[in-house]
């Protein structure tokens, strides 16, 4: 039995290294030191946040698999902005933004958030990528200091409401599903700012619904 399982553990080893020599050592050397459609995985979708929308397994929700999830933990709009010229390498289609509420507990006002999402908005469009944007989410009655944050998210949110109309945007409004009093529902969220899954499924809906509208 030993000596079976020696030879088949052989067998894979070769197979394998015969799959890498076919698939390497046939590419010129100036080719192989930067095999970039080799080496970067390509998506038509990114879900581009912060930590909310991080916390949503998209490929899943969305039922894809082109769909590359891009939320990072406390990230800005300045944040985005770094981030996105790597995020081109993906080659997508589609990028979906959901930011600004990190920004606002910042103490930024909701006009500078604004200019920095406009700026990140217009670098996408310069790549010819459509850009959807989704509402900067309010937060739960629970959370710190609530009210005064709600007010900018909402000042926020007027102001990307207005400027996705007049470029013709994309813009999804989470916030009547999530907020429909104007504070974050407390069955859709566990800590008062991040969702729970029956928020995600809803998210998702109003991404996939627009996906289908656009025969996507």
């Amino acid at each position: 039995m030993n000596n079976y399982l020696a030879a088949i553990k052989i067998k894979y080893v070769f197979a394998f290294s015969l799959l890498w020599f076919w698939t390497y050592a046939q590419v010129p050397l100036s080719e192989s030191t930067a095999p970039d459609s080799l080496l970067t995985p390509q998506f038509k979708i990114v879900m581009l946040g912060n930590s909310i929308t991080h916390g949503g397994n998209w490929p899943m929700l969305l039922n894809r698999n082109d769909v590359a999830e891009r939320g990072v933990v406390s990230d800005v709009l300045t944040g985005f902005y770094k981030r996105v010229q790597e995020i081109y390498k993906l080659k997508p289609k589609i990028i979906f933004t959901e930011g600004g509420i990190n920004d606002i507990y910042n103490n930024d006002s909701a006009e500078i958030v604004f200019g920095n999402y406009k700026k990140l908005i217009e670098d996408i469009l310069m790549r010819n990528i459509k850009v959807v944007v989704q509402s900067t989410l309010y937060v739960s009655s629970k959370y710190n200091h609530y009210a005064e944050k709600n007010k900018v998210v909402s000042e926020l949110n007027a102001l990307l409401k207005q400027y996705c109309k007049e470029k013709q945007i994309e813009f999804i409004d989470l916030n009547p599903l999530l907020s429909p009093e104007g504070t974050l529902k407390s069955e859709f969220t566990y800590d008062g700012v991040h969702l729970k899954g029956p928020a995600y499924l809803l998210w998702a809906e109003q991404v996939n619904g627009y996906l289908t509208k656009i025969n996507f």
